[in-house]
């Protein structure tokens, strides 16, 4: 876990907890998404044998930091997608999808991320030199990671029968969406019910996580959200296919969703290569305090969709200047006798 995930999360237990003072009813969830090639790619880089080993041990690493920060998610829980209940909610909705006939086996090609597990437009790349190979490749424009060119038979969504309702003023959103990925290719996931050739888009898998916690399809409850919190990078998963997936179910989408920007570290963008990303570690609580990296990060985080800098003698200075000498000393003088 890095730097972005706690203030992602602690965005939303803030919120959780303003709607609480008002005796709201109020689900909060969180979880890990756990399917798809380049999990199981990182689980074999990372030496495991077992793919749900690999799972189990990162998502404890989540928990704990979720539970060290005082996120609140004991009413909506915290969820994996690899769990049971997970896996017959995404069927289910697949089975929805597939009975309204928005669903069809086709060839499909493209370029495709597997950093960003989606196939991505030939607008979003630039020609890179592979230093190794010597030969010229595509990577992404933004992110720099490489593509590579795809043609398989996958399971579409008719993303064009969706559009009037979910998508009017999105003109270059694609007639169709791609919703499976050949079993050869990707095998850890949710299997595609009836298609056993076929597992489950990761994306579509993830996305329902939140029908999950709201105990779909068994009994639904708390639905619609009325916020959804999500980082800049996944804003057209939510912003676009979730609204259209919940609409062709009959579903009414999110009232609101609340996308931030990116944490950069001394003014450059974190990446291991650069060794600058920020582990919210036990270090970095002791030198806060739990409530001061909260404050710090709320105090200063990239609400607004702009990315924000993290600096740790800003945030310390912060902590101190605001909490301690204004609130804490107000605090303290105004329970005096």
């Amino acid at each position: 876990p890095h730097i972005g995930h706690l203030f992602s999360s602690c965005l939303a237990d803030s919120l959780a907890r303003y709607h609480r003072l008002f005796n709201r009813p109020t689900l909060l969830t969180t979880g890990c998404d756990e399917h798809g090639q380049k999990v199981e790619q990182a689980s074999i880089q990372a030496g495991f044998q077992n793919v749900q080993q690999f799972c189990s041990t990162n998502s404890n690493k989540f928990r704990l930091l979720f539970d060290s920060a005082g996120i609140d998610y004991s009413t909506g829980g915290f969820l994996r997608t690899s769990e049971l209940r997970h896996v017959d909610c995404v069927s289910s909705v697949w089975n929805r999808l597939s009975s309204s006939g928005l669903l069809s086996k086709a060839s499909y090609e493209g370029w495709y991320s597997t950093s960003d597990e989606c196939f991505v437009s030939a607008d979003d790349l630039v020609r890179s030199e592979d230093p190794v190979a010597g030969k010229e490749k595509f990577v992404m424009r933004e992110t720099g990671q490489p593509v590579e060119l795809c043609s398989e038979v996958n399971w579409l969504l008719r993303m064009n029968d969706l559009k009037k309702s979910a998508l009017r003023q999105l003109n270059s959103t694609p007639d169709t969406l791609s919703v499976s990925r050949p079993t050869s290719r990707c095998s850890w996931g949710v299997p595609v019910p009836g298609d056993p050739s076929q597992t489950v888009y990761v994306w579509l898998d993830a996305l329902c996580n939140y029908l999950t916690c709201a105990g779909y399809p068994n009994h639904l409850r708390a639905w619609p959200p009325t916020d959804q919190i999500v980082g800049k990078d996944i804003l057209r998963f939510h912003a676009i296919i979730w609204p259209a997936i919940l609409i062709a179910m009959g579903l009414q989408p999110p009232n609101r969703i609340i996308c931030h920007g990116h944490w950069l570290c001394d003014g450059r963008k974190m990446s291991k290569s650069l060794g600058n990303v920020v582990r919210p570690d036990e270090d970095l609580f002791n030198r806060l305090s739990r409530d001061g990296l909260r404050y710090a990060l709320l105090r200063s985080g990239p609400v607004t969709g702009e990315d924000a800098d993290f600096q740790l003698a800003r945030s310390i200075h912060t902590v101190n200047d605001e909490l301690v000498n204004c609130m804490a000393n107000l605090a303290s003088r105004a329970s005096s006798p």
